[in-house]
């Protein structure tokens, strides 16, 4: 169907079961509209929030993961540099643990 909406949409509606009355509707809607503009990432604006965006945010939170992320490097770096195992990334912690 065009226009329907996608699960991923009626997720957050389905978890709070169906509706019994409008105002159960109305704030079943008011919270996923919170949750979608406030919380969610977007990855078509940057993996931030739309929220975070209209009100200039953007850039400080993209200079914040670019340092989170160079002190990672650096600190797998150094570790490297002692002889040390590198410290694992996401998945690679049952890789590392299994050497």
């Amino acid at each position: 169907m065009r226009g329907a909406p996608s699960k991923q949409w009626l997720y957050p509606l389905q978890e709070s079961g169906t509706p019994l009355c409008v105002e159960d509707a109305q704030r079943s809607v008011t919270i996923f509209v919170e949750h979608y503009n406030n919380v969610r990432l977007h990855s078509a604006i940057g993996y931030v929030a739309p929220k975070d965006k209209l009100e200039g945010l953007e850039e400080a939170i993209f200079t914040s993961r670019n340092r989170k992320l160079s002190d990672a490097k650096a600190l797998r770096e150094a570790h490297q540099k002692e002889g040390q195992q590198a410290v694992p990334i996401f998945g690679e912690v049952a890789l590392a643990e299994a050497i």
